[in-house]
């Protein structure tokens, strides 16, 4: 945070990962990300596809990058800090932790291509609860506990594991193959994967999303498997408004909450003028919101001096405008096809 010497507020999209087919990415030259991108600075997030055994989603990384812990990331896993968010108890550091999630394979020539049910293909409350009623005694049958949380899924396990792993989003960018889990104990995740798979194979809930036309819950993704070994610390944390049980964990592990759950752009302003920084987590589902909701106000607060920059992290990217840089108004709009990788 050294670089932030004036007011600032930082917007971090949650979930926003390249999908060329969401609204969220219908982005051209006209958008406020590429005007903020062509009179200010854009830059890859430093170490964002990592694999390791803290993995991280692409938010989460920009998200410590912002609070200027990014060299404990290996000790802030997403998992295992979102049970913390979620739960309220530190989990001991004996104690191991990782995501579940259900995604999409479909069989290929050479590989197999999968995807996250995500956006209209998200699985429902009633899906959620029927699948986690045949995971779950399943995984208790190996020493797991399957732990379903208000929107996402988490398995304590049953001892200390030495796995890498990707998120979601970043593992299928690759091929499959190249992105399954890595490292000593990883043969047997892979194993409790396998098993899943087989029992969602022709499972009832992708009978019923067959006949609406969805993508089959027909594989599961473990990741982000660790344990939360770091001490709370008083280390003062800015104020920051959201929902997301990670960002929750963080604050709670630096003896703070955050600040409330549903806000909008006056929230922001107010807190902006009341602190030397700010941060916002924000799941808009179309580009559409991005802008009308968040990025067209926030860039007017910004040119009227309700804070001095302007930080949005998007996908892999940090976007920082100062207001000074306003003047630049001869520069052209930097499309995203010209972001830099």
């Amino acid at each position: 945070m050294s670089e932030m010497s004036s007011p600032a507020l930082v917007l971090i999209v949650v979930d926003a990962a390249y999908d060329p087919a969401s609204d969220l990415w219908s982005i051209d030259e006209r958008s406020t990300l590429a005007r903020v991108a062509s009179l200010g600075h854009i830059s890859p997030i430093a170490h964002a596809r990592t694999r390791d055994a803290a993995a991280l989603k692409l938010w989460q990384v920009g998200a410590l990058d912002a609070l200027g812990l990014t060299a404990q990331r290996a000790q802030l896993p997403s998992a295992a800090l979102s049970q913390l968010g979620e739960s309220g108890r530190v989990p001991p550091a004996t104690e191991y932790w990782a995501h579940l999630e259900c995604v999409h394979f479909a069989p290929g020539m050479s590989d197999v291509a999968a995807a996250a049910l995500a956006g209209a293909a998200a699985l429902t409350e009633q899906d959620r609860a029927e699948l986690a009623a045949t995971l779950g005694p399943h995984l208790a049958s190996s020493g797991y506990e399957l732990v379903t949380g208000r929107a996402e899924w988490r398995v304590r396990c049953p001892r200390a594991l030495e796995v890498q792993t990707l998120p979601p989003a970043l593992a299928f960018e690759a091929p499959l193959k190249e992105a399954l889990p890595s490292g000593a104990d990883a043969a047997e995740l892979r194993r409790l994967m396998t098993e899943m798979q087989m029992l969602l194979h022709e499972h009832p809930v992708n009978a019923r999303r067959a006949r609406g036309g969805l993508p089959a819950a027909n594989a599961t993704w473990m990741w982000s498997v660790a344990s939360l070994a770091r001490e709370i610390s008083s280390s003062p944390l800015p104020a920051a408004f959201g929902d997301e049980p990670y960002l929750k964990g963080l604050y709670l592990l630096h003896s703070q909450t955050m600040q409330a759950e549903s806000f909008d752009v006056s929230v922001l302003r107010e807190s902006a003028q009341a602190s030397p920084m700010t941060i916002a987590l924000v799941k808009p589902d179309a580009v559409a919101a991005l802008e009308g909701d968040w990025l067209l106000p926030l860039f007017d607060a910004l040119r009227s001096g309700v804070f001095a920059q302007l930080i949005v992290y998007f996908d892999r990217w940090r976007f920082a405008l100062r207001r000074r840089e306003l003047l630049r108004f001869w520069r052209r709009p930097l499309p995203p096809s010209r972001w830099p990788l």
